[in-house]
């Protein structure tokens, strides 16, 4: 029984040896091995055979070392091994396990020695290669850009850090510029996400090659890149920007198709606007959103009434979210005719906001807030909701249009919400018109689309708004079977001053006609606009000539109809 023990548990040893992940080797005192696994020898590529002799510890360092002499790529890396001799001091004289890494090549072996009870010592190796290999990688990801090579924004921010503190103990100046492509996401919806990354990619390469000794460059997310200059001079830093400029005026072969790419950028000079790294990024980001808004610039320097702006923006982006629980906010509607019979055929509904220590602010002020912030959504379901309540007063015959935002379009309850909304307000559909502008296509096509559709299967009407002022309007009115055009007032102003503002006003008629989609112009001040528009045959319109937006009862609406100009 004591040898069927023995048996066993040598074999459970052996099993135990075998299934290591790590190489064992056992010493006794004498520094002779007793013990090996099969993981030891494949760690250094050893024979079985020349282990079946008594070996000693430095046996074994040699057959290591006679290994490594054979393999030609390693013979540059080592003269001899000693992976026992020159710790085994430490060990047995702090009689606490030692332990570290040693290269072997292209390997990179862990080992650690433990003295045993009996005087010896046990070693156990591991090759952590693949380890150490991931590490660095991790490493490399948490400071450069994996799709570029670039350094990213944790690299930035510490480059950031030295370069203030440099710039300050020297008396320079350090420009931190952030860079933003113009319209990156038409790229991928247009291209495809691949030519995008390689529109990315080739950009980095650019910004990388103009970068000279000291100057900073990197990409810190999406289609934001960014960059560093200490300079003494401005026109050093004026430089460096005309280098940046340049890496965008090449057109970007991709898949044998040229992509032209703009940059908006912008600029912010320690110590001149800032003196801390956090509002330094601030007022760059600042200046470059002013870029991205100019027609005509593409670089601009932060000025102080910026972050003025911001803060203003910022706090009335917080007054828009509780502005309809104070009921501050009210609609108004303005009147569309019937240009040949002067009949009202609708309303325009028009959201005013009443701030209570501001005062009246215009929604082109205020609804570009809304939009950024997202309270154009809660805002826009009031406004529908509202518009459609009070329209059920009106005459059966009479439509009430409402604008929407591209953000409601993008999201995806729209249709649910204009459809619960008809049945709560009990208005018929057929009497509820949508109005949006090309802008709100541009973003999303596809989805805009979809969307259209079915908000036109529901029965109501879909007008395109402000036409003529997108960059893609034919291809719009082709996407999609539009209920109506209405004219943009930027050109029905000058229309009675400038034959090409009539030609325009002419031509859009005259495409509606063609698809046989009805035209509505707005912004109609004058009788000589309205003769113009019924020379050339324009069915609708709107405008102070026909009356100011006002808020009107339903007993007042229909006091209006059938009532001229």
């Amino acid at each position: 029984r004591a040898l069927l023990k023995l048996e066993r548990a040598s074999r459970n040893l052996d099993m135990a040896l075998r299934a290591m992940t790590q190489g064992l080797a056992l010493f006794d005192a004498q520094y002779r091995l007793l013990l090996v696994n099969e993981r030891f020898l494949e760690i250094f590529d050893l024979s079985e055979d020349a282990f079946r002799a008594k070996l000693s510890a430095q046996d074994v360092e040699d057959l290591i070392a006679k290994q490594i002499a054979a393999t030609p790529d390693l013979k540059h890396h080592f003269a001899a091994v000693e992976l026992f001799g020159r710790h085994l001091g430490r060990l047995f004289t702090q009689a606490e396990p030692v332990s570290g890494e040693d290269t072997f090549g292209d390997r990179i072996i862990s080992f650690t020695h433990v003295i045993t009870g009996e005087g010896g010592w046990v070693t156990t190796v591991e090759d952590v290669t693949e380890r150490r290999a991931q590490e660095a990688r991790l490493a490399y990801l948490s400071r450069f850009d994996a799709l570029t090579g670039l350094p990213n924004r944790a690299q930035f921010n510490d480059r950031l850090s030295l370069d203030l503190a440099w710039a300050a103990d020297n008396g320079i100046k350090l420009a931190a510029i952030g860079l933003d492509l113009n319209q990156f996401k038409e790229i991928n919806d247009q291209r495809g996400h691949s030519a995008g990354d390689a529109v990315l990619v080739e950009i980095g390469r650019r910004l990388e090659s103009a970068a000279q000794d000291g100057e900073f460059v990197g990409r810190i997310g999406g289609d934001e890149y960014c960059a560093l200059k200490k300079f003494r001079l401005q026109t050093e830093v004026g430089e460096f920007l005309g280098r940046l400029e340049r890496c965008f005026q090449a057109p970007i072969r991709v898949e044998e198709n040229d992509i032209s790419v703009s940059v908006s950028i912008g600029v912010a000079i320690y110590p001149d606007d800032a003196v801390d790294a956090e509002q330094l990024v601030n007022n760059a980001d600042l200046a470059k959103y002013r870029a991205k808004r100019s027609v005509t610039q593409n670089v601009c320097f932060y000025e102080a009434d910026m972050d003025e702006a911001s803060r203003e923006r910022r706090t009335m982006a917080r007054d828009l979210w509780d502005a309809l629980e104070r009921e501050e906010c009210h609609l108004t509607y303005q009147v569309q005719k019937n240009i040949r019979s002067r009949e009202t055929i609708g309303y325009e509904a028009l959201i005013r906001w009443t701030h209570p220590m501001r005062g009246a602010i215009p929604p082109d002020v205020f609804i570009p807030i809304a939009e950024e912030c997202g309270a154009i959504l809660p805002i826009g379901r009031w406004v529908l909701k509202r518009a459609c309540a009070d329209a059920v007063a009106w005459s059966d015959d009479l439509r009430v249009a409402v604008n929407l935002s591209p953000v409601q379009i993008a999201n995806d309850d729209i249709v649910k919400l204009v459809h619960e909304t008809l049945l709560e307000s009990g208005l018929a559909p057929q009497r509820l018109e949508l109005e949006i502008t090309e802008s709100t296509i541009i973003g999303d096509k596809a989805h805009a689309l979809h969307v259209l559709r079915q908000l036109n299967a529901l029965g109501i009407t879909v007008a395109l708004d402000d036409f003529g002022t997108g960059y893609s309007s034919l291809d719009t009115l082709n996407s999609f079977p539009f209920d109506k055009i209405k004219i943009d007032r930027s050109f029905l102003s000058e229309a009675e001053e400038t034959e090409d503002s009539r030609a325009i006003v002419k031509a859009v008629v005259a495409l509606g006609r063609s698809l046989d989609v009805p035209v509505l112009a707005e912004g109609v001040e004058t009788a000589g606009q309205l003769s113009i528009l019924e020379e050339e045959g324009c069915q609708e319109a709107q405008g102070f000539l026909f009356g100011r937006p006002a808020r009107l009862t339903g007993e007042e609406v229909l006091k209006s109809i059938g009532r001229g100009a």
